[in-house]
């Protein structure tokens, strides 16, 4: 991933070979292994100050000194420092699933325009989306229908062959592998010779125009023989040539490996205004009334966990007997036995927070003062399961829920509807607090076992009323939606099996014409050379005549007697013989009036077989899964001290205080 990057800065980066990008991956792979997302610019500092020590044998220093280092840390930095880079930082991710199809699952093609950058911008950008198709392709399971198509104009540059651009290693990647995972590859050239061999000996199908050089007709011919060769077929070289030879403009050779024997045909005339290379103003007018595609954060499954609005948890201002400047207690108060207490980590920053205020208040605040505070509130960690089996439904799945609530107040209870989900698991709670912190008062209803007992209970009642799990259904393919996939991944999984089924009824119906189809085609082979034997005959029998006719005359002149009955005779054959003619080629119009009724009935149900399919794709149910009580399940019930970060800032001649989340 990291060749296209160096690419920009001038650097031929081999994955085995080059140090720079062994350096990067190593450094991507640590950050990896942390889970931690890593940006240019921590590339950057990592560059500089490696997180490794060691790279193989030899310490980083040997492997690669630091004056190296830093002279490719500062030609990345070059990178992010050019204004012309900063719109890479910005427009619609590399989503290829996103590409493929809208958010509503609607399949769409995307066109990818290069024209307008630099040699080295369109070498990093081809490499980037043909790396990422590639990654995406891997996660699919294989087909033999075509699942999408990549067609790219003018491939000069990027798939030569003898040079090693980055892009030419995915390519020949998809050239080879792309077609198990159902996905086409289409390159288009005007010089057959400036493509590698290799890709050209794995491409199946072929549409050659007229060739200017003797060079790239010899290139051609020698992949031709060599996919030929790969696919058990036989290629007759010296036809080929010929026919290659003899293309005149419009006209186009079609070769596909799988079949026997080469065709020619004629592109009809279409009307094009080549308008040439657009400017990157007339990209931006063409693209002004198209948006680019709003990030889809919810689920095809929803599963009524997520509150409509949760409430934030308010620090409380009440006094205790050991209150601080503030109202706040500098020690968390002792529980009774049974009474479990943890505390949410702290993932934000006092710089952070203030960052946060800066924003709300349209400046950088003057912050007086800043303190972290823990505010009592209640968590609920558990699961709730999902089950349901049927004949075409099989669902057995459980999802994890993480709920923070405000305590109740005096006799009411915990509106546990508009609690705030939380991403944590029990691994992340902490058992103690940070130093220096101050604690809110925790209030009377959360204090004893049998309350948070009783609270727990309601939990649990309120998942079990309004746990819900919604999927899917497609009944022409029998598939579901997954509880953790969006409507996009399963709207293109169902049009897949839709098309897999498709091409097998398709397959079907033409095994069934099949047999017809060859009976018609032996009767019209019989039909034909009858009528051509007729024909033969028709001639031979018309020919007789006219030359018996012809010397019965010539023998009255001559005064020598000839039967004329003879010729009379030989006319009468003839007249048959043209009469068994006309039958014969009525046999064969009536043979052929047949077999092209046949055709045109096999094309209707076909058509109407991919129209059925069209139909059935878009054809969805919904199914409803509810929770049973014995399938929710709370591991941790407990008392929860939330951080908040308190500042106090001056606004004009007024201090004011506000709390933001820590956590």
């Amino acid at each position: 991933m990291f060749a296209e990057l160096l690419g920009l800065v001038g650097i031929q980066a081999d994955p085995v070979q080059s140090r720079e990008h062994i350096l990067l991956s190593t450094i991507l792979e640590h950050f990896w292994r942390l889970g931690e997302d890593l940006d240019l610019p921590k590339l950057i500092m990592a560059i500089q100050n490696p997180p490794v020590r060691q790279l193989g044998v030899f310490d980083v220093d040997t492997f690669y000194p630091q004056k190296d280092r830093f002279s490719l840390a500062m030609a990345l930095n070059n990178i992010i420092a050019a204004p012309g880079f900063q719109s890479w930082l910005q427009g619609q991710p590399l989503d290829i699933p996103g590409f493929l199809s809208t958010p509503e699952g609607k399949p769409r093609h995307a066109i990818f325009y290069i024209a307008h950058l630099s040699d080295a911008e369109r070498m990093f950008f081809a490499t980037m989306l043909l790396n990422q198709l590639i990654t995406w392709m891997r996660t699919q399971p294989g087909t033999t229908s075509l699942r999408a198509l990549l067609y790219m104009d003018e491939i000069f540059g990027f798939f030569p062959p003898i040079a090693n651009p980055p892009s030419k290693t995915p390519m020949l990647t998809l050239m080879k592998q792309a077609r198990a995972f159902g996905i086409g590859v289409m390159l288009t050239t005007q010089n057959p010779a400036d493509l590698d061999y290799k890709g050209l000996t794995n491409a199946g199908t072929w549409f050659i125009g007229r060739l200017q050089a003797e060079r790239d007709k010899q290139r051609l011919l020698e992949g031709l023989e060599s996919a030929s060769l790969e696919a058990g077929q036989s290629l007759d070289r010296a036809a080929l040539n010929k026919i290659l030879s003899s293309l005149g403009k419009r006209v186009f050779l079609l070769h596909n490996v799988h079949d026997s024997a080469p065709v020619t045909f004629q592109t009809r005339w279409a009307m094009s205004y080549l308008r040439g290379p657009l400017t990157r103003l007339q990209v931006r007018e063409l693209m002004t009334k198209h948006t680019p595609d709003a990030p889809s954060t919810a689920p095809i499954a929803a599963t009524g966990l997520a509150p409509a609005a949760s409430a934030p948890i308010e620090p409380r201002a009440t006094a205790t007997a050991v209150d601080t400047a503030g109202g706040y207690a500098s020690a968390p108060p002792v529980l009774p036995a049974g009474v479990q207490q943890v505390y949410l980590p702290v993932r934000k920053t006092a710089t952070a927070a203030e960052a946060e205020l800066a924003r709300q208040v349209s400046g950088p605040p003057a912050v007086e003062r800043r303190q972290l505070i823990y505010v009592p509130a209640l968590l609920g960690l558990g699961r709730l399961h999902f089950v349901k089996q049927t004949r075409d439904l099989n669902v057995n799945t459980a999802e994890a829920f993480a709920l923070l609530a405000q305590p109740p107040e005096g006799v009411g209870g915990v509106r546990w509807e508009h609690a705030q989900p939380l991403e944590i698991t029990v691994r992340d709670l902490a058992d103690r607090a940070e130093p220096e912190a101050l604690f809110d008062v925790l209030p009377e209803t959360i204090n004893e076992a049998r309350e948070l007992s009783a609270l727990q209970r309601e939990l649990a009642d309120h998942l079990y009323r309004t746990g819900n799990l919604t999927l899917q259904y497609n009944p022409a393919t029998k598939l579901h939606s997954r509880p953790d996939e969006d409507a996009r991944a399963f709207h293109q999984r169902v049009e897949q099996a839709a098309r897999e089924l498709r091409d097998a009824d398709v397959d079907k119906l033409k095994a069934q014409y099949a047999q017809q189809a060859r009976r018609l085609e032996d009767r019209l082979r019989r039909a034909e050379a009858t009528l051509e034997r007729r024909q033969t005959q028709a001639r031979q029998r018309k020919q007789d005549a006219l030359i018996t006719a012809g010397e019965t005359v010539l023998s009255l002149f001559a005064g020598r007697q000839r039967s004329v009955a003879t010729a009379a005779r030989r006319i009468t054959q003839t007249s048959t013989a043209q009469t068994d003619a006309r039958a014969a080629e009525e046999e064969v119009s009536v043979v052929q009036a047949d077999l092209k009724v046949l055709q045109e009935e096999l094309h209707e149900k076909t058509q109407a077989i991919v129209q059925q399919w069209e139909a059935a794709v878009g054809q969805f149910e919904e199914i409803p899964i509810r929770p049973r009580r014995t399938d929710v399940e709370i591991n941790l019930f407990a008392v929860v001290w939330v951080p908040e970060w308190q500042l106090a800032y001056k606004s004009g001649p007024v201090v004011q205080t506000t709390t933001l989340p820590a956590y």
